[in-house]
């Protein structure tokens, strides 16, 4: 099969717009550029060749295609293509990149309000769990399209199929794939599935080996899973399932996060070769299972660079988790970086939130879609964004802050330390080949933990 790209702003679309299509001549009439393209297929594949479109039936910008114009559009050329993939045209490209707050298949009433048609219409984007996508099937589209969700897990289907549905490997939205591709013009990868890219044939290790792992966040766990697939000894200790997944899927719209969380669950319950202690590890654990070989998965801790000031600077984690808690009040966050933003957007729904940032902008190295949408909502919130701001003294009721060279008083009822974190490895044993990986060597992201636990596990 042959997709045809119509929607997204790209040349078909472009034809298809009245934005776009002010021609005079007789690729004017704007459903011609579409309806050339099958006929040109169809002579060198013959009319039996399927073909779909991916059509703009929705420009999302005024003066565009509408929907009651895309229901024309899809109608004329329903004679020509063999599916008809309902999706928007012109508009915001963060509308078909859906960053992870998004609503699982909202994109669905599209393929909804063109029905019916001769053909099949699809619905597409955002559809992640098997429950959704047959709601959608009832309800909306006579076929869906997925495609994120089959880079996260190409099995999808074959799990669904197989009543396996608990084991699929859900997209959680993190955008890493979009920022390799837009941001950074790199190769694919994922931030659930470390094997993109890297499609090689899993061999168990010639050597089994007994091997450690300390720490259950999402490095600790790729490492205990791939370990525990080449058949060595593994045993996993953890104090807390998930490490800072758990946290990280707190802040709004974050929620998806924790759908990695419940992958390992399910998936490292497959191994008898894996026994899992939940405890804090510590030094003389490790030493009494008489390792082989040690994986240090212990992620990082908060970085607080002004004395504790008690019942007024606050670590942002304790926020998070909802141990300190505020309402109606005037609050100062230190720190702009990621975990500083997702904390003032949870703060900003009930309070009065101001952002204090050193760097010239807020975010940094945050995939460019997602950045937008949550600078959005803090500035939908009201949050105040200081940039090149640094703050000088730091007293209880009021924080002192320094812009190019020029001081000014914050008056607050309390700072959230949010300046990031560093990496954290607790102990070190002599003699027992270590691997130090995710944020306990350097603090980043999901991807860079996934990734490393799977590289240093496959390489044991």
């Amino acid at each position: 099969m042959v997709e045809v790209q119509g929607a997204h702003g790209l040349l078909v679309n472009q034809f298809l717009s009245p934005l776009t299509n002010t021609r005079e001549d007789s690729w004017g009439e704007r459903t011609k550029f579409a309806i050339e393209i099958r006929k040109e297929i169809a002579k060198r594949c013959g009319w039996d060749f399927p073909v779909t479109i991916r059509l703009a039936v929705d420009d999302f910008l005024d003066g565009g295609i509408t929907l009651k114009e895309g229901k024309r559009i899809a109608e004329e050329l329903q004679d020509y293509y063999q599916i008809i993939q309902a999706d928007i045209g012109l508009g915001p490209k963060e509308l078909r990149l859906e960053p992870m707050p998004f609503q699982q298949g909202w994109r669905a009433y599209l393929a909804e309000k063109i029905r019916p048609l001769k053909v099949p219409v699809a619905a597409v984007g955002m559809i992640r769990e098997p429950d959704v996508a047959v709601d959608i099937l009832r309800n909306k589209a006579d076929m869906i399209v997925l495609g994120r969700t089959l880079i996260a897990d190409p099995d999808w289907l074959i799990k669904v199929r197989e009543g396996r549905a608990k084991e699929i490997r859900k997209c959680i939205g993190c955008s890493e794939c979009i920022k390799a591709r837009h941001d950074e013009d790199e190769r694919i990868r994922c931030g659930a599935n470390p094997q993109v890219g890297r499609e090689i044939e899993i061999k168990k290790a010639e050597e089994k080996k007994r091997v450690v792992i300390v720490g259950g966040g999402p490095g600790g766990l790729e490492a205990a899973r791939f370990a525990a697939i080449r058949g060595h000894e593994v045993h996993l200790f953890y104090d807390e399932f998930g490490g800072t997944l758990n946290l990280a899927a707190l802040p709004p719209g974050k929620e998806k996060i924790r759908w990695l969380i419940e992958y390992y669950r399910e998936e490292l319950k497959k191994y008898d070769n894996l026994k899992m202690y939940h405890k804090k590890a510590l030094k003389n654990d490790v030493i009494a299972l008489d390792p082989d070989a040690i994986i240090m998965a212990t992620g990082s801790k908060p970085f607080l660079p002004c004395p504790p000031l008690r019942d007024f600077v606050y670590l942002y984690n304790d926020v998070l988790r909802g141990e300190v808690k505020f309402e109606g009040k005037s609050i100062v966050v230190g720190g702009g970086g990621l975990v500083g933003c997702e904390t003032a957007n949870m703060l900003s729904e009930n309070n009065k939130v101001v952002i204090v940032e050193m760097m010239p902008e807020i975010a940094q190295g945050m995939e460019t879609l997602s950045k937008k949408h949550l600078i959005r909502e803090l500035q939908e919130k009201s949050v105040r964004i200081l940039t090149t701001t640094r703050i000088v003294d730091v007293a209880r009721g009021e924080i002192i802050v320094e812009k190019e060279g020029e001081q000014m008083l914050i008056e607050a009822d309390a700072m959230i330390a949010a300046f990031g974190s560093r990496p954290f490895v607790p102990f070190h044993i002599e003699d027992v080949p270590t691997h130090v990986i995710g944020d306990a060597k350097s603090v980043r992201n999901i991807y860079s933990a996934v990734s490393e636990g799977f590289k240093v596990a496959i390489s044991i």
